[in-house]
């Protein structure tokens, strides 16, 4: 509980200042990792609702940004994990069709990278294995 009040704190602070500055894309990124993180306690304490929500708003942020650069490969990579964390709770609320939705953008952002000769670091590489495999799975389900 103590992790998930000072990742609430940040939360406050980074809210504050995207709003004195809503342009400012480093602020914005910091929002969507403070959103990841409210996320990732959420799930393991398993409040699968309120963890899809932060990871929701982790996705729509980082959506916006990489939509506004599409050069950027953090930005890239960022909004691949996003869309692969809201799907795995997405899967185990039950709503499989969403989450494969999600995995699917997921394993399309990562090979777009791979393809553009961007680095994938190992983590990424892993990720891009497993959704790969995931897709074709006869109904492309497994649980995290």
């Amino acid at each position: 509980d103590a992790a998930l009040e000072a990742y609430e704190a940040d939360l406050a602070i980074i809210r504050r200042l995207c709003e004195s500055d809503p342009a400012n894309a480093d602020w914005q990124c910091n929002l969507s990792v403070s959103w990841s993180c409210i996320g990732g306690i959420r799930e393991a304490q398993g409040k699968l609702d309120a963890a899809l929500e932060a990871y929701e708003a982790n996705l729509a942020i980082a959506r916006r940004l990489c939509e506004s650069d599409p050069a950027n490969a953090d930005w890239t990579n960022d909004l691949a994990w996003s869309c692969h964390r809201t799907a795995s709770v997405l899967a185990k609320l039950g709503r499989e069709d969403e989450a494969r939705h999600m995995r699917t953008q997921a394993l399309g952002l990562l090979r777009g990278m791979r393809d553009a000769g961007q680095h994938l670091d190992e983590d990424n590489l892993s990720l891009l294995k497993k959704l790969g495999e995931q897709e074709e799975e006869p109904g492309g389900q497994t649980e995290e």
